[in-house]
């Protein structure tokens, strides 16, 4: 297994890969120094590995080594039967803002939840 980034015009993509397939992969953007999560995900058959823990740790150290980045942001967007808000903060991440916000898809409603972790 490997992880490995790519860089689009507005975007970076670090990918997870095993066996010449991508099971996860994280987007993000550097806007100053802050590092801005916009969507990771990792294929069901593979959740519960570690694999969007890892991810997070290259971002991060991604982010440390080539931008110097002091902090890192995001939204989970957590339906009634995740635990988005757990997973970020075993890795780090604090809720930065209390008031819940909901967004409706059509089909599913989510929680919409600003969080961030500080780099020192």
């Amino acid at each position: 297994m490997s992880t490995f980034f790519t860089k689009n015009i507005n975007s970076n993509v670090c990918k997870f890969i095993s066996n010449q397939k991508i099971i996860g992969s994280c987007i993000f953007g550097i806007i100053d120094k802050n590092l801005r999560i916009y969507n990771i995900q990792v294929n069901k058959e593979y959740r519960n590995n570690k694999i969007g823990s890892l991810l997070l740790k290259e971002v991060e150290t991604y982010g440390k080594q080539h931008k110097n980045i002091k902090s890192i942001s995001l939204t989970a967007h957590e339906d009634s039967d995740s635990n988005l808000q757990y997973f970020y903060q075993k890795n780090g991440f604090k809720i930065v803002n209390n008031s819940l916000l909901n967004y409706d898809d059509g089909i599913n409603i989510y929680n919409l939840i600003d969080m961030k972790k500080y780099i020192s």
